[in-house]
């Protein structure tokens, strides 16, 4: 995550220096970034990560997340097979279909490609009995 800020602010740095003068070419070369990466960037302020998209948008997986972390420390923590039946149900809430999963219900790929990009405050831990 710190790799791909630093990369931005690079990036913000070189269409700094175009803004005052220098060519895309000439602020491609002085911040040792490829010139069609810069352009892209300057032609859309709105370019997507690298990488594979993710069915859901940034701030929809952190609230996912964020819930349930909720719902661990009220004593129901969830496994993959649940994470999987909540974001079906919040995709067929809002209307939502995505091809690529069957009846709405994310894979198992999902679910730990999930964990795995909120790794920080997500964990899978086996489940005590209270005493």
């Amino acid at each position: 995550m710190e790799n791909a800020t630093s990369k931005l602010n690079i990036i913000e740095e070189a269409k700094q220096d175009i803004r005052s003068g220098y060519s895309i070419r000439q602020a491609a070369k002085k911040h040792n970034i490829a010139y069609t990466v810069l352009q892209r960037h300057l032609k859309n302020n709105d370019v997507k990560k690298q990488r594979g998209q993710t069915v859901l948008a940034e701030a929809e997986e952190r609230s996912i997340a964020e819930k349930l972390v909720t719902c661990s420390e009220w004593g129901y923590p969830l496994d993959t097979f649940d994470l999987r039946l909540v974001i079906q149900q919040y995709l067929n809430r809002a209307g939502r279909v995505v091809s690529r999963f069957k009846d709405n219900l994310p894979g198992k790929e999902f679910a730990y490609s999930f964990f795995k990009r909120h790794s920080r405050i997500l964990s899978e831990r086996m489940c005590q009995n209270i005493k």
